[in-house]
C-alpha cells in the first residue's frame, strides 16, 4: 500500500513539474518577437504576382528569382542580420539606389537585360514581403543633431 502511494505521489509530482516546465517555456516564447522567415519561392510567388503588367511581360518568374536573391547577397553585404537576435551594435541603414546598383551590376555580369525600372518595382514589392512577414521593424527616429 505504501509503494502505491508513494508511486502515485511521484507521478503526481513529475506531472506538476512537466507542467511548470512547459507553462514558463510558453510564456516566454509568448512574450519574444515572432521571428521572420523569408522564404525565396514564397518571395518569388509573392513579388510576381504583384507586379505590374508591364513589367511582367518583360521578366520571368527565374529573373524575379535571381533579382530577388541578388538584393538578400546585398542586404547581407551591407550587415543586415539573419536573425533579429544577431544585431550588434543598433540598427543597420541601406541605401534604395545602391541595392538596385547591386543588382544591375550582378545582372550585367551574366548578362541579364534588366532596366533601374523594372529592378526598383521589384525590390519595391519585396518591400511590401519583408512588411507581409514582419521584417520590417517600426520607423527609426532621427538622431539629435549633436550626433549628425
Amino acid at each position: 500500500m505504501v509503494v502505491v502511494l508513494l508511486v502515485v505521489v511521484a507521478a503526481i509530482l513529475v506531472l506538476v513539474i512537466a507542467l511548470v516546465a512547459v507553462g514558463r517555456e510558453a510564456f516566454t516564447l509568448s512574450a519574444q518577437p515572432k521571428q521572420a522567415h523569408y522564404d525565396l519561392e514564397e518571395a518569388v510567388e509573392f513579388v510576381a504576382d504583384r507586379l505590374p503588367d508591364e513589367v511582367t511581360a518583360v521578366l520571368t518568374y527565374d529573373d524575379v528569382r535571381s533579382i530577388l536573391r541578388w538584393h538578400l547577397e546585398y542586404l547581407r553585404d551591407r550587415g543586415v542580420p539573419v536573425r533579429r537576435d544577431q544585431l550588434e551594435g543598433g540598427p543597420v541603414v541601406v541605401e534604395d539606389d545602391e541595392g538596385i546598383a547591386w543588382v544591375l551590376g550582378k545582372a550585367d555580369e551574366v548578362g541579364l537585360e534588366v532596366t533601374d525600372a523594372e529592378v526598383a518595382i521589384v525590390l519595391q514589392t519585396e518591400l511590401a514581403y519583408f512588411e507581409a512577414i514582419g521584417a520590417i521593424g517600426g520607423e527609426v527616429p532621427e538622431p539629435p543633431d549633436e550626433v549628425i
